[in-house]
């Protein structure tokens, strides 16, 4: 009789111990899962706002090529006007 007791409190005490290494594990694994989920989520981030910038940069060029060339068409007009 002893024996069986002994060994149900031996079952009873690894039950906790598996149960805690398996959400030890579940947890581990769902971390590693979340990190690549944010890594790749801050790439595209960064990429779209990366290229959103890009754009902003590009029309703010153009818009002062297309100052800068009203502005020598205007003195052109003008220095011709003068000169005739």
């Amino acid at each position: 009789m002893p024996y069986l007791n002994l060994r149900l409190v031996t079952r009873l005490k690894l039950v906790p111990l598996i149960v805690s290494m398996m959400v030890l594990l579940l947890t581990v694994i769902l971390v590693f899962v979340i990190n690549h989920i944010q890594t790749n989520n801050q790439q595209a981030v960064l990429e779209s706002a990366a290229s959103r910038q890009a754009d902003l940069l590009r029309d703010q060029v153009n818009s002062d090529i297309d100052f800068i060339g009203s502005a020598a068409n205007f003195f052109s007009i003008k220095l011709s006007f003068k000169l005739e």
